[in-house]
């Protein structure tokens, strides 16, 4: 993916108002259906491990490549973003390698369980353009730099610390095709999240 110059949405910037106009919102990836169904194979696996009670697993259904959290998004901003990124993504699928399965943040600090991607130019790039896309939309700069990945799981509390993940792994070659705006609700059996859009690549 080579540079470009972005053009965005005069809208004014993103302000916040009252909760109830706001929606929790992220950009991310949705795999194609054969990925899915090797990361389910994936997760079935590792349901094996003598800890797997103490990892609330993704549904199949919610498993995708976070490229940007947002957080707190006004909704009446929420056909511009799309516009923007459909006008500034460029309409080609990106390659991409998932190598290995790991343990975030660290075996002392165990968060998720995920499949992780190899590092790639043209991801990267893409999430330096949403980057720019959502600060000109009056969003904060991320703190956090990217690293892609497909989370199979959350660890519960209590979750062993210093576990470590044994798993035979071949890599798995796709090509990202879907870009979507999900919103994101926090419910007792877990996170739903909804598509507001997407943006075909």
């Amino acid at each position: 993916m080579v540079p470009r110059q972005l053009s965005f949405s005069s809208q004014p910037a993103a302000t916040l108002t009252s909760r109830s106009t706001h929606l929790r919102t992220f950009i991310a990836l949705k795999p194609e259906a054969n990925i899915i169904r090797q990361l389910v194979a994936c997760i079935d696996g590792l349901q094996g491990c003598g800890w797997s009670r103490q990892v609330r697993w993704t549904a199949d259904s919610n498993l995708h490549m976070t490229l940007r959290f947002i957080g707190n998004t006004d909704t009446s901003i929420v056909a511009d973003l799309l516009q923007d990124l459909s006008s500034n993504c460029n309409p080609a699928p990106i390659p991409y390698e998932i190598d290995n399965v790991l343990i975030f943040r660290s075996a002392k600090r165990p968060s998720v369980i995920a499949a992780t991607v190899a590092d790639n130019a043209q991801l990267n790039e893409l999430v330096r353009i949403l980057e720019t896309l959502l600060q000109s939309h009056g969003f904060a700069a991320e703190s956090k730099s990217f690293r892609g990945h497909f989370t199979l799981g959350r660890c519960r509390r209590g979750f062993p610390k210093g576990t470590s993940i044994d798993y035979p792994f071949d890599p798995i070659r796709s090509e990202a095709t879907q870009l979507v705006l999900y919103q994101s609700d926090t419910r007792p059996s877990g996170a739903v999240y909804t598509s507001l859009g997407s943006i075909s690549l």
